[in-house]
Parts: structure tokens; sequence; C-alpha cells
């Protein structure tokens, strides 16, 4: 299959999946703002982020090789398999072994222990799974898993804040129950278990996923404190409930994020195999490059315009002095989002100490601004913190990437598409109406400025459809 149609295939199959499912979770925001405090809130938030960074760190980041070396062909799926499981054994041995430290470091995780392990457990068997099936290019089941997933949790919440009233406790238990349920169902529903031949170690090969995975560690503990250090500052600097507010402010950025990440998911597969085949990746990575920029910054501009109006549709009461945090954030999510497109190159070269490298430079610099912006600017300083060392990071990785593979890139347009979107930034934090006319006029300029590449992608766009409608 030529790989541009094999790219759209797998990202239209992933917006699928993911758009159906991070809209449905958008939608039910009203819901837990009115349901949670903020504190309760916050508190979900920290145990959700504390899951996403303990278990790659704990299983030794083998996830990550688990996704790559499933593309290797003399590799044996019964193989792979067996070490998934066992990075998951080994992680919730080593998180046993360490609660005691963890619960001193978060003591107001007490309350919630029990809870925890079982949303680790729960995690970790779905996580696995997903990765297994993209790696051995099931992305159909990858799709199914997150639908199926994100119905459960919508229904269970349902049931349990507004039937049952069981707030914070109700709603840790409608994810245990999601993760255990969509694990078991795809499990089934994708015939996984019929690649179970005879559990084996193959310890050669487990040494070469690890000589892989485990560079990534530090790049995950670094990842972490690019996306949620801020959080902790402002607990220690200003309070949970601030935190709460900030948390909620991500959820608009998670907008954008979503639609790179449906495209990042294909990308990484399609990178991959490129690098595999031996094509010609510098016109390959540098063409997706082009309309990847694009579509990211014309996306981004139209969120910042219109934060505040979502703000008010989807924040209630105490919450929508949030949306003057949104601006920023979603810059944030673009640098990070590209940043992204880079690391799916090294992952592809299997260079994860690059990666590495990359992710480390934007965590040292949200955590020095951090240290700096919030004492001085509030809550907004750790935006600000988080957007300035996202664009550090896409520096760095963009260096990188761009000795390990020629990129053909036009630097000027870039620049300047991104300083009129930081315009746009400036111009939404004035009061009167006049912010949207000027936010107007920056997205007017950008769709003028890009207007050739906006074209080819809409025009590619429509062929894939066509092609769908004309098939079916």
């Amino acid at each position: 299959m030529n790989i541009y149609k094999k790219l759209s295939q797998d990202t239209i199959i992933f917006a699928i999946s993911n758009f159906s499912s991070k809209l449905l979770i958008f939608l039910l925001l009203p819901l837990y703002t009115n349901c949670l405090s903020t504190r309760e809130y916050g508190i979900i938030d920290l145990i959700n982020n504390l899951i996403s960074v303990l278990f790659p760190i704990l299983s030794l980041s083998l996830i990550e090789s688990i996704l790559r070396f499933s593309f290797d062909k003399d590799v044996e799926k019964n193989d792979v398999l067996n070490i998934a499981l066992f990075s998951i054994v080994l992680s919730i041995t080593i998180l046993l072994l360490f609660s005691p430290i963890i619960l001193k470091i978060n003591p107001s995780l007490r309350t919630y222990w029990i809870s925890f392990l079982f949303l680790y457990l729960g995690y970790s068997l779905t996580t696995t799974l997903s990765y297994y099936l993209r790696g051995t290019d099931e992305v159909k089941y990858v799709a199914f898993q997150g639908i199926l997933q994100t119905v459960i949790i919508a229904i269970s919440n349902m049931i349990v804040l507004l039937i049952f009233k069981w707030g914070i406790n109700g709603y840790i238990f409608s994810l245990i129950f999601s993760y255990f349920g969509t694990c078991f169902i795809t499990f089934i529903k994708a015939k996984v278990y019929r690649n179970f031949k005879t559990f084996r170690l193959n310890t050669n090969l487990l040494s070469s996923m690890l000589h892989y995975s485990i560079p990534l560690i530090p790049s995950k503990i670094a990842w972490w404190i690019n996306n949620s250090i801020d959080k902790y500052f402002i607990i220690g600097l200003i309070g949970v409930g601030a935190s709460g507010l900030y948390s909620v402010a991500h959820k608009i950025p998670s907008i954008l994020t979503v639609l790179t990440e449906i495209f990042n998911q294909a990308w990484q597969l399609s990178a991959i195999e490129v690098y595999e085949n031996g094509e010609d990746k510098s016109e390959f990575y540098s063409k997706v490059h082009k309309y990847y920029i694009t579509f990211a910054i014309i996306c981004s501009s139209f969120i910042i315009l219109f934060s505040k109006l979502l703000g008010k549709i989807f924040f209630s009461g105490d919450f929508f002095i949030a949306w003057k945090f949104v601006p920023s954030l979603v810059i944030a999510a673009v640098f990070s989002s590209i940043s992204g497109y880079y690391h799916s190159i090294f992952r592809a070269a299997k260079m994860t100490k690059i990666l590495a490298i990359t992710v480390f430079a934007g965590a040292i610099s949200n955590f020095i601004l951090n240290t700096i912006m919030i004492p001085i600017c509030g809550t907004i300083g750790a935006a600000y913190a988080t957007m300035v060392s996202f664009f550090i990071e896409w520096l760095v990785a963009y260096y990188f990437a761009n000795k390990t593979i020629s990129l053909d890139i036009d630097k000027t347009k870039i620049v300047i598409s991104f300083s009129i979107v930081l315009i746009e930034t400036i111009v939404m934090k004035f009061d009167s109406s006049i912010k949207y006319i000027g936010a107007s006029i920056c997205i007017l300029l950008l769709i003028i400025i890009n207007y050739k590449n906006i074209k080819d992608i809409l025009g590619k766009f429509f062929v894939v459809i066509r092609r769908k409608i004309v098939k079916n």
C-alpha cells in the first residue's frame, strides 16, 4: 500500500476512535465541574498524572519497545507478548515495594491507595494491549478499544455521579471499571490470545528491547516534569484549588492535543515503516512536516479565538476564570505536538538517547521557569513557563532531527506564522470586544500565508474521503 495512503487511512481510523472518545469526555466536563469541587478535581488529576508517569518508569519503558520491536519481521509475537506481561508484573512488584515512599511523598493518596493500585493495574493492562495492537498493525482494534472505554466511562460516570452521587469515589470506581472491562473485551475481540504459544522469556530480545527503552525512562520523567510539575508548583505555592482551575484550563487546549495526537499515532507507525523499508525518508518526512505544522498553527489560532466562549460553555461557576490560562497553553500544545513529530523520527531510527536529551531540555527549562514565573505572575505564570519550555524543547528536537534526516523546511514562513499566533494570544487578553476583531485579522493573515498548504491538505483529505465513499 502507498505510504501516504496508509498514513491517511490510519489517521482516519485513529480520528474516529480518539475524536469520538475525547469529544464525549469533553462534553462531560460540565458534569465533573458541577459534581466535583476544585479540590476533588485536583486530586483526581494528581492521581491520573502520577499513574501515567509511574508506569513507564517502573516497567522500564518496555511498552515503547513492544510497539517498535513488533514491527521487526524476525521477532516472534509470542516473545513480545511474554515480555509485555513481564513488564506489567515487574512494574506492579516495584510499585508495591516502594509504596511507603510514594505515600510519604504524597500523603493525600493514603485515602485512595487501594483504588490507586487497581487504577494502576487497569491502566497498565490497557496501555500495554494498545501498544501491542499498534505494533502488530491491528489499528482498527486500537480504535475499538478507545471508543469502548469512553462509552463505559461516560455511562458509569453518569450513574455514579448523578444517580448515586458518590462524588470522587464514584469517579474513581468508573475509571477502574472502564480499564478492566475494556481490556478484557478487546483482548477477546482482537483474538490476542492466539499469539500466546508458550511462556518463555527471550533474554536476547529482552536485552535489545531494554537497550532501546531504558534511555526513555529519564525522558518519561522529563515529560512528566514538562506536563505536570507546574501543577505541583501551583499546589505548593498557591493551593490545590488553584491547581484544579489550572487542570480544567488544560481541557480546552486538549482539543488541539487530541487532533495532533490522532495524527501522531498514525505518523509514528508510518515513520517506522518507511525507516524499516529504506524508502526516501527525507522527502516523506519533510512533506508531512510541512502539512503538519500548518494544520497545528491554523487549529490553534481558531481555538485561541474561541477560548473565552468555550470557557463560558464548559466551565461552571468558579471554574470560568480558568479560560484566561487557555491561550498560552494552546501555544504550548502546538510546540509540544511538533516536538512529538520529531520524537517519532527518533523512535523509528532507534535513537532514544537523543529523544531523552530533547525532552530534558524542555523539562529543565520548565522547572526553572516555574520557580521564577509563579511567584511573580501567579497561576498564569505556570502557563507562561510551560509555553516557553515546550518552545525550547521544539528547537532542540528540530536540531537533532535535521541532523538525522535532512528536512526541507520553510523557516521564514514558520517564524512569521508563530509570531502572528503569539500576537493573537496577546490581543485576546484585552478586556474590550476589539480583541475578537484583532484575533480574526490574525487568523486571516495566517490563512493567506499558508494558503497553498491548506489547499493541499484539504485536497488530499477530500480525495481520501471520496475514495472511502466510492469503496463503500
